[in-house]
C-alpha cells in the first residue's frame, strides 16, 4: 500500500494529491479491492450536500407504518451501518422509537442524520415551535438535522379534526425558520411539493430549500419536480422506492408491480441481484436519495449493498425503457386510464430487452456456478434419534430445528428463496432439495455440510426419493429431473410448463408422475422413473364415496394440503393466517391458531402430540395437537411456505383403514 501512495505522489506530485484528499478514503477502498479482484468497477456514492451546508448521506431507513417494530429496526439499522434515518409526527410510535435505539445503540448523535416531519395538524405560529419541542424531545435531541413539511393537506391519516390546520403552511414555514436561526433545525426541506408550489416556496424562502421528499419509484419518476429541484440546488429524495404506492391506488389491489414485475425478475436472476437492490442502485445512480423502509433485519442487512453494486448504463436504460414512468400532474397525480394501469400491472414491455437479458445470462452463468455452494452455520448436530424438524424460507435459508424446544441446530443459506419441502435419502443421513437460485442441494442431515449442488432452474417443487436413491424434482422453468445420489443428473425432461407440485413415484417404482401449470395442452405426465420417457395414462379414479359429506367456508384461500390423525380430526391452514383442527365428520372446529400471515406450509404431525406449520410472517410454529396452544414458535428470515419435514423416528403413523375393511373414526 505504502508503494501505492509512494507512486501516486511522483506522478501527481505533493499538492494534487493533497487536493485529492477530501476523496482518499475512496482512493484507498478502491485499490484494496481492485488488488483483490472484487467490485473493482464499483464507484463510491458520495454524500450529498445540501443548501443548508450540511451533508446527507444517500442511503438510510424509512419508518413509516412499522408501530410497534421501530426501535428493533432502527437498532437493526445502525447496528448494520445505516446513518440516516426517516421519521415523522404522524408515524405512531416512532420518534419516541427511533431515540431509544439511538441511546441503544452506542453510536454518537453527531454520527447520524435524523429527518423528520411536521403533521400539517401543528401548522401554526405558536403551533409549530411547540410540536418541535415534542419531537425533540421524543427523539432525545436538541436538534433534528432535517425537517419538512410532510404535506399541506390534512387528509385522514393525520387524523385531523374538521378544523385542522389551523393555519396555512406558508404560517408554518416561517416558524420552521426561526427554529434553524435557534439551532433546533439544521435543514429544512418538503414533502409532496411539486413545482407549481416549490416555486411559490423558494420565492417566500430565507432559509434555502434543502430537500424535497416525493414518491418515486420505476414507474412514477417525478422527472419535473427533479429536473426543477436540479435547478435549484435542491437534494432530491424519494420515498415508497419499492412501489408500496401502487398497492394504495386502487381497491383490492394488492401486488407490488416493482417486485412481481417481469423484466426486473429476469434482470435480477440475470445479475444474482435482488429486485431490491437493482431498484435501489438504479435510483441511486439516477441521483436520488433514497430511504427504503423494511422491519425485517435481514433485509434490512441486504438492502445496504446496494452500496457494493454498481449498474451499467445499458442496464440503467433497459429499467427506463421497459418500465416507462407514467405522466404526472402538477400537483403530483399520476394519469391512471385503464391501459396505463394494465401496463403497470400487466409488465406489458417486459420482453423488448430480452437480446441483452440472454448475453447477460451467458456472461455470468459461470460466475453464478461457482457462487451458489450456499454456506453452513453449525450450532448443534443431529441426532437421527432425537426429533428434528426442516423447513426452508423465503429468506432463502433451511432450517433444522429441535422438535421439543424449536432451538436452532443448523442453517443453511442459499441465495433465493425456499419454497421446496425437503426429502430424506433412503438412510436418512442425506436431506435434498430445491431453491428458486437454481441449484438443487444435497445436505448432511447430522450438520447441514454441503454433499452437492446440481444446477437446475429455479425450484419450487418439493422433491421425491426413488427405492434407488434417485432424486425427482421439477422446475419453474419445465424441466423435471433425475439425480442419482452422487449428484449426477440421470435424466432431465421439457414439460412444457413449471412445475410447481411433488412428483410421485408409483407403479412399483417404474412411473413417475407430476403435473405442470398448463392449461392447453397435457399437463399430466406418467414418465418411465429410468429414461424420463412418456410411460403410460395418468387416471383420475371416481371412488366409490364420491359424493359431498359436508362443506366448511373457512376465512380464506386454502393453499395447503390438509394432515389426518387417527382419532378423526382433520389440520388445515388457510391464507387468511389461521391453522385449524376439524372434526373429519362434520367440519366442526376443535380449535384456530393464528399464524400472522397468509399460511401456505402444509402442517404436519409427530409423534409426541405436536403439529409443526409455518407461515408467511417468517414464524414455524409448533402447536400442542389436543388444546391448540402454541408450544413454540421460532421467527426465520423470511415467508415460510415450504411445509416441515420430521426426523422418521418420529413422524405421525396414519393408518387409513383400523383393519380390513372399517375406516378410521370419522374418515369422510
Amino acid at each position: 500500500m505504502l508503494g501505492l501512495e509512494g507512486q501516486a505522489r511522483s506522478e501527481l506530485g505533493c499538492d494534487m494529491l493533497e487536493k485529492a484528499m477530501l476523496s482518499y478514503r475512496y482512493f484507498i477502498i478502491i485499490i484494496i479491492l481492485d488488488v483483490q479482484g472484487v467490485l473493482n468497477t464499483v464507484s463510491p456514492v458520495p454524500d450529498r450536500k445540501m443548501a443548508s451546508g450540511y451533508t446527507i448521506p444517500v442511503f438510510g431507513l424509512g419508518t413509516a407504518a412499522m408501530g410497534d417494530k421501530t426501535y428493533d429496526a432502527v437498532l437493526s439499522a445502525l447496528t448494520a451501518g445505516y446513518r440516516m434515518i426517516d421519521t415523522a409526527q404522524a408515524y405512531w410510535h416512532s420518534e419516541e422509537s427511533i431515540g431509544r435505539a439511538i441511546r441503544d445503540s452506542g453510536i454518537p448523535r453527531e454520527d447520524i442524520f435524523i429527518i423528520s416531519k411536521l403533521s400539517p395538524r401543528h401548522f401554526g405560529r405558536d403551533l409549530t415551535p411547540r410540536s418541535v419541542d415534542v419531537s425533540l424531545r421524543k427523539l432525545g435531541t436538541d436538534f433534528i438535522d432535517l425537517f419538512l413539511i410532510h404535506n399541506i393537506h390534512c387528509s385522514d391519516y393525520f387524523q385531523c379534526t374538521p378544523d385542522e390546520p389551523k393555519a396555512t403552511w406558508e404560517v408554518a414555514w416561517k416558524a420552521m425558520e426561526e427554529l434553524h436561526r435557534q439551532g433546533k433545525l439544521r435543514g429544512l426541506g418538503v414533502s409532496n411539493f411539486y413545482p407549481p408550489l416549490l416555486e411559490k416556496l423558494v420565492a417566500m424562502a430565507e432559509v434555502p430549500v434543502s430537500l424535497v421528499q416525493n414518491w418515486f419509484d420505476p414507474f412514477y419518476r417525478d422527472e419535473a419536480t427533479r429536473e426543477y429541484c436540479e435547478g435549484h440546488g435542491i437534494v432530491y429524495q424519494g420515498y415508497s422506492t419499492f412501489g408500496t404506492q401502487w398497492m394504495y391506488m386502487r381497491q383490492g389491489q394488492d401486488r407490488n408491480p416493482v417486485f412481481t414485475n417481469s423484466f426486473l425478475l429476469q434482470l435480477s436472476e440475470t445479475l444474482d441481484t435482488p429486485v431490491a437492490n437493482i431498484v435501489l442502485r438504479w435510483a441511486l445512480q439516477k441521483g436520488v436519495v433514497v430511504i427504503p423502509r423494511s422491519v425485517n433485519a435481514e433485509h434490512i442487512r441486504n438492502n445496504l449493498k446496494v452500496l457494493d453494486l454498481e449498474l451499467s448504463e445499458k442496464t440503467v436504460s433497459g429499467i427506463d425503457n421497459n418500465l416507462a414512468s407514467v405522466g404526472i400532474g402538477v400537483n403530483g397525480e399520476p394519469f391512471l386510464d385503464d391501459a396505463t394501469w394494465n401496463r403497470i400491472m400487466g409488465n406489458l414491455n417486459a420482453e423488448s430487452h430480452d437480446d441483452d437479458l440472454t448475453r447477460l445470462r451467458a456472461a455470468t452463468k459461470e460466475q453464478r456456478k461457482e457462487k451458489h455452494s450456499g454456506q453452513t452455520e453449525s450450532i448443534d448436530v443431529v441426532n437421527r434419534e432425537d426429533e428434528t424438524v426442516f423447513i426452508g424460507s423465503d429468506g432463502g435459508m433451511m432450517y433444522a430445528l429441535d422438535g421439543e424446544n424449536g432451538h436452532v441446530k443448523w442453517t443453511f443459506t442459499s441465495e433465493e428463496d425456499l419454497g421446496s419441502t425437503a426429502a430424506f435419502s433412503p438412510d436418512q443421513s442425506v436431506l435434498y432439495f430445491g431453491s428458486e437460485d437454481s441449484f438443487m442441494y444435497a445436505l448432511r442431515v447430522r450438520d447441514g455440510q454441503v454433499v452437492w449442488t446440481v444446477e437446475t432452474g429455479p425450484v419450487r417443487s418439493s422433491c421425491v426419493v426413488g427405492w434407488d436413491g434417485t432424486v425427482y424434482v421439477g422446475t419453474l422453468d419445465n424441466q423435471i429431473y433425475a439425480i442419482r445420489s452422487d449428484g449426477m443428473v440421470k435424466w432431465s425432461c421439457d414439460l412444457g410448463g413449471e412445475i410447481w407440485g411433488r412428483p410421485a413415484i408409483g407403479s412399483g417404482g417404474r412411473l413417475v408422475y407430476v403435473g405442470i401449470m398448463a392449461e392447453n395442452t397435457d399437463n399430466a405426465f406418467a414418465l418411465d422413473s429410468q429414461t424420463g420417457t412418456n410411460g403410460g395414462s395418468v387416471l383420475a379414479v371416481d371412488i366409490e364415496r364420491g359424493k359431498l359429506k359436508w362443506e366448511k367456508k373457512l376465512g380464506g384461500e386454502i393453499l395447503s394440503s390438509p394432515a389426518l390423525d387417527n382419532e378423526g380430526n382433520l389440520y388445515i391452514s388457510t391464507s387468511d393466517g389461521q391453522v385449524l383442527k376439524l372434526k373429519q365428520k362434520d367440519g366442526f372446529t376443535v380449535w384456530q391458531v393464528p399464524a400472522g400471515d397468509a399460511v401456505m406450509s402444509s402442517p404436519k404431525l409427530d409423534a409426541h402430540g405436536r403439529v409443526f406449520v409455518g407461515s408467511n410472517s417468517g414464524f414455524v410454529f409448533a402447536i400442542n395437537d389436543e388444546t391448540g396452544q402454541v408450544i413454540w414458535q421460532v421467527e426465520t428470515e423470511g415467508p415460510v411456505v415450504a411445509s416441515p419435514l420430521i426426523t422418521a423416528h418420529h413422524q405421525y403413523n396414519y393408518t387409513l383403514y383400523r383393519h380390513s375393511g372399517e375406516d378410521t373414526k370419522d374418515e369422510l
